[in-house]
């Protein structure tokens, strides 16, 4: 009792002595007094030690990150980070679904089936950071080819089985598998130099190699056309023609090599100025760069006359029985009435009717262009007479009228006056004054005259 009132005193006494102090002090609880500004220091102390030790959590935390990234493999740290990264931005969205479309949205959606647990995804082709490689890009546009997979277009991600194992000194090597090809994801232009166009380093010869697989313009696949004809099949049929123009017809030449007779006679002009050209030192030809585009486009040579591989003959019936008077006249013309067909002869003459093809090309030698002459009849003869001769008949020559452009033909060309006797004349560039021959007016009769 007397020690619970003594105590209750000593207490009180103290109570009074810190009012009555100036220095506002506090008995500690080992009886010793403590100043009123050192405590205030003491609680500034503990508040700044709090504060670094919070701020230096995520210094801290990377630290540790990157001595368990140098320790582990990165293999085995990208499948769970793309992960987390993948569920955080799912519970971040308002709706738990993945969208329909995965252009609809700002974040990329990267299913779960990927994630498998046969496979790993190498986070070296990445970058240093990889949860930098799984931030959106918004400025550019996305590609991708496996469904709706939508990664940033900055690096390929190869995604490979776990039993692959690659160092850094060695290099890569593809699947040959086509399941696994097709797991792997290649994203924009970087992408497709990466896989598809590593097929046209070595082109395949006599094959298109169109990008577009068969057809030139992918988006247009109505656009198909043929090859064209090799170089050594142009050059037999130009052949042909300079051995026998007569007989070596546009026409004949079309059904020998099974060409249009519009192309037959495309080539042969073509052929007759590319070897006038090249005989007179105006062009070199560039062999290898025909060669070469013969290979790309698919050209293939011939290698003898291109005959079907069918012969196709008439369908014939059997013999045929007509009965035919005996003082009746029955000749391959009643033969071929009785027959249906026309008769043999007919045909004959229509064909050697071809004219010869004669290339129209102003200062063609003659050489490569023949030009042979029909066989005239006697009123024929007579009218070329009358026209003149048949070469230009030069009259006078003046610099002072040159023209680089332009040359300029005069003529008469009254109703009263007849053919024969008008007078052409032809102004040349390099101003020479030329009387026109027999065979300048006839190939301008009917156009002017």
């Amino acid at each position: 009792m007397l020690s619970a009132v003594a105590r209750t005193s000593m207490r009180s006494r103290a109570t009074a002595r810190i009012l009555r102090s100036d220095h506002h002090d506090i008995p500690s609880p080992n009886g010793m007094n403590m100043p009123f500004d050192t405590q205030k220091k003491s609680f500034k102390y503990i508040y700044w030690g709090s504060c670094a030790f919070f701020a230096s959590l995520p210094v801290v935390a990377s630290i540790m990150f990157a001595l368990i990234r140098s320790a582990v493999p990165s293999q085995r740290l990208a499948a769970p980070l793309s992960r987390g990264i993948y569920a955080a931005r799912v519970l971040a969205a308002d709706d738990s679904k993945p969208p329909s479309d995965p252009s609809e949205s700002d974040d990329y959606y990267i299913p779960e089936e990927n994630y498998d647990n046969d496979l790993d995804i190498e986070a070296g082709v990445l970058g240093a950071d990889p949860v930098e490689a799984f931030m959106p890009i918004k400025d550019e546009e996305v590609t991708y080819a496996n469904r709706h997979k939508k990664i940033p277009d900055s690096e390929p991600v190869n995604i490979k089985p776990k039993d692959w194992k690659s160092s850094k000194d060695e290099e890569v090597k593809p699947l040959k598998d086509k399941k696994a090809e097709e797991r792997r994801v290649w994203l924009g232009f970087k992408g497709w130099m990466d896989v598809e166009s590593q097929k046209y380093r070595k082109m395949k010869p006599h094959a298109t190699n169109y990008v577009g697989g068969r057809y030139p313009f992918p988006l247009n696949p109505f656009f198909n056309p043929r090859p064209p004809i090799a170089d050594s099949v142009k050059e037999s049929l130009y052949k042909e023609y300079l051995e026998d123009p007569v007989r070596n017809t546009p026409r004949v030449l079309s059904e020998k090599y099974r060409i249009s007779i519009k192309r037959a006679e495309g080539i042969i002009k073509l052929k007759a100025i590319e070897h006038h050209k090249v005989a007179y030192g105006e062009i070199v030809l560039q062999k290898n760069f025909t060669s070469g585009m013969e290979s790309m486009l698919g050209v293939r040579s011939m290698t003898g006359i291109m005959e079907p591989q069918i012969t196709k003959r008439t369908s014939v019936s059997g013999p045929r029985f007509h009965a035919v008077p005996e003082g009746e006249a029955f000749g391959p013309v009643e033969a071929a009435e009785v027959l249906g067909r026309k008769p043999f002869q007919q045909i004959v003459d229509r064909l050697a009717a071809s004219t010869p093809y004669i290339v129209d090309y102003e200062g063609l030698d003659e050489k490569f262009a023949p030009r042979p002459q029909k066989k005239l009849s006697d009123s024929e003869k007579r009218r070329l007479d009358a026209l003149g001769s048949a070469t230009d008949k030069l009259i006078e020559t003046n610099e002072a009228l040159t023209n680089r452009r332009w040359k300029y033909v005069f003529t008469d060309i009254g109703k009263n006056k007849d053919m024969k006797d008008r007078v052409v004349l032809i102004r040349d560039k390099d101003g020479s004054l030329k009387e026109a021959g027999r065979d300048y007016k006839l190939k301008r009769y009917g156009q002017l005259w």
